[in-house]
Parts: C-alpha cells; structure tokens; sequence
C-alpha cells in the first residue's frame, strides 16, 4: 500500500514532526524502588470536544486495516486508542497524536516472512506422506502438516 500513510496524513492535515518518531506508543516512565509498585493512576485530564472525538475515530478507522495488512507495529497503539475513543481525553488525542507522528516517521512499512530451518518433530501423517527427512524449512512443515489425508 505505497502511499497510503502519506494520504492519509494529507487528509488529516498532519504536520511532520520535530524529530523522527521511533516508537507508535507513549512509552511509561521509568520508576525504580517502591514506586514501581504503585497502581497506575486514572486519567484524570479534560474530556475533549465532540470534533476531537470524531477525528480520533476516524483515524483509527483509516489505519485499522493498514495496521492489520502491513505495519502490525501500530496495533497496540491503535487498540489503546479504539478502546479509549468513545470517551477520549486529552491522553487519548496524545496518543493518537504520536501514533500519526510515528506514522509520518515511516510512511512505507513493509511486511516480510523468511523460511528458516528447524526440526521439524516426527509424525505418522509425514510419514504417510511419504517424508524422506524430518528436517525441513518450518513453512514446508506446516505446508505438510496442514494438508487433509483423505
């Protein structure tokens, strides 16, 4: 989907940010001792006009399959979002916020799958199958291991 992030951006009138954001996700602060126990404190910031509402709906709306197709990274800010969109407050805009920041910071996430080598374990259906080896790619395992005896 090339192009599509910078389509988006245009359509909500994103700006580029400052720096570069690596991360799609607010990230905690760091507490050490006995504070690091402490329960998370509820949000307790302003609640935010029907517009700011709308347009955080329809973000998460433009992104979701985005998110599901190419760039799973943004899922769980995306979820943290969509859960919090009905009564949004002024945390849930900042998070959105740094989610199209992330986004706008790499507009062209791709998808990508590698075979790698492992033992695959022995079974009477690849020996059905007339299996030579064990050890094969995990995909051709699964490929084998998938397939109906009838």
């Amino acid at each position: 989907m090339p192009g599509y992030i910078k389509k988006v951006l245009q359509q909500y009138k994103h700006e580029m940010p400052k720096r570069l954001q690596r991360s799609p996700y607010p990230v905690a602060k760091i507490k050490y001792g006995k504070a690091a126990q402490d329960p998370i404190l509820e949000d307790t910031t302003r609640d935010t006009s029907d517009e700011e509402i709308l347009k955080v709906q329809q973000v998460v709306e433009s992104i979701l399959d985005y998110a599901r197709a190419v760039d799973l990274t943004v899922l769980m800010s995306l979820s943290t979002v969509a859960t919090e969109q009905a009564k949004a407050k002024v945390h849930t805009t900042k998070t959105m916020e740094q989610l199209l920041y992330y986004m706008v910071s790499n507009p062209d996430a791709t998808m990508r799958s590698c075979r790698t080598s492992t033992q695959m374990p022995h079974t009477p259906q690849l020996e059905m199958e007339g299996a030579e080896h064990v050890t094969t790619s995990s995909w051709d395992g699964c490929q084998k291991l998938g397939k109906r005896l009838d």
